[in-house]
């Protein structure tokens, strides 16, 4: 699963899409932060983000097409969390859920396995709890509005 999506480090040619992907008002509504983003600050926090050690930003990528995005940062010295966004063309594809198997193992690999990876997931958010917990991750805790998943090196890893 997942063998047909590729990953590669984010790069500044990768800004416009995020910002679109990032501003459609039905995704909004599941970040944290919902506000539309204008494009100079996006610009600014994602020239930021990349140049930072402690984010990794994957562009998922299937045949020459951008499909998503799905980014790591570290939070303190074990613990990583992740969040992952898709281009609205590939919507309802089960798509999510390739993206996090293959980021999570990319991430995993390249750090040994070395860090629990966390997810905060806005509880309305079905289709990402559901991406979520088919691709590995565990419920780790839950509040009246938000779940925490979570994926550790010994997890199984999904396929």
């Amino acid at each position: 699963m997942g063998n047909d999506i590729s990953l590669r480090a984010a790069g500044i040619e990768d800004c416009r899409d995020l910002f679109k992907w990032r501003n459609r008002p039905e995704i909004r509504k599941y970040f944290f932060d919902s506000e539309e983003v204008d494009y100079d600050s996006h610009e600014k926090w994602f020239r930021e983000k990349i140049k930072n050690p402690g984010t990794k930003i994957y562009i998922a990528v299937k045949g020459d097409r951008k499909i998503g995005v799905i980014r790591f940062e570290f939070l303190n010295n074990d613990t990583v969390t992740v969040s992952v966004n898709l281009n609205s063309e590939y919507f309802y594809r089960g798509l999510g859920k390739k993206i996090i198997i293959v980021g999570t193992n990319k991430f995993m690999s390249e750090s040994a396995g070395k860090y629990r990876v966390l997810a905060r997931i806005k509880k309305e958010n079905t289709h990402s709890i559901g991406a979520f917990s088919n691709a590995g991750y565990r419920l780790n805790s839950e509040t009246e509005n938000i779940v925490e998943y979570v994926f550790r090196k010994d997890f199984p890893v999904q396929r």
